[in-house]
Parts: C-alpha cells; structure tokens; sequence
C-alpha cells in the first residue's frame, strides 16, 4: 500500500498485488472469515482501506483535486464490490487464479474512474 500513487506503481499493479497478497494468506484469511465473529469486521476494515488507497492514488493522478461526491460514492462501491470478492475468493466460493482476479477486479472499476485507473 506504501507504494500507491508512485510514480512507477500502476493501479493495475496494485490490483496484482492485492490479489496476490490474499492468495499468499488465504488459508490463514479462511480460518479468520470462516471461525470468528470479525468477518463483517475484516470486510469494513478492507473497504476502508482500499478506499483511502484508492482516494490516495486518485489525488496523485488528478493533481490533487479533491474528488467529487459522485466519484466517492463510485470509489465506495468498487471498494466493497471488491473485498465482497475477495472474500468469497478467500473462502473458496471462488475457484480463480490471482490474474483472473486481478483482471476482474480491473475490468470493474466504474466507467468515471477509469480515468484515473487506467
């Protein structure tokens, strides 16, 4: 996350790099969604992170111009759509590659974003 909004650090390679990081600690991330109570909580830590991630790169892209209501409520959504994803991935529901994943969670990026993004 250290590295977003770098200037060699892509979105597309933060995607990657999420994706790979869930794989690499699925099994202890499944025990943690699957056997404590912490889940909704892991989901609403997930989504607050990856949206100030998300915020972070946008203002590093668009020269710092605070972000619209309408482009919060966009970053929002993506954000939850894609921890909801990861989780699901986490647990199996899912049966992916972390590029499958990667890719899915770049062709998901709402349309007033990719702008930004891509």
């Amino acid at each position: 996350m250290d590295r977003i909004g770098a200037e060699d650090y892509v979105w597309k390679q933060t995607l990657y790099d999420g994706a790979r990081l869930y794989s690499e600690k699925k099994d202890y991330l499944a025990n943690l969604l699957k056997h404590t109570s912490g889940h909704e909580s892991f989901r609403r830590y997930m989504s607050e992170i990856n949206c100030s991630a998300l915020e972070k790169y946008i203002l590093s892209v668009n020269g710092g111009r605070a972000l619209t209501h309408e482009e919060m409520m966009f970053v929002k959504i993506y954000c939850h759509g894609i921890v909801g994803l990861a989780c699901e991935w986490i647990l199996g529901e899912i049966d992916s590659t972390i590029e499958e994943v990667a890719e899915v969670y770049e062709q998901s990026i709402p349309e007033p974003l990719k702008k930004y993004l891509l």
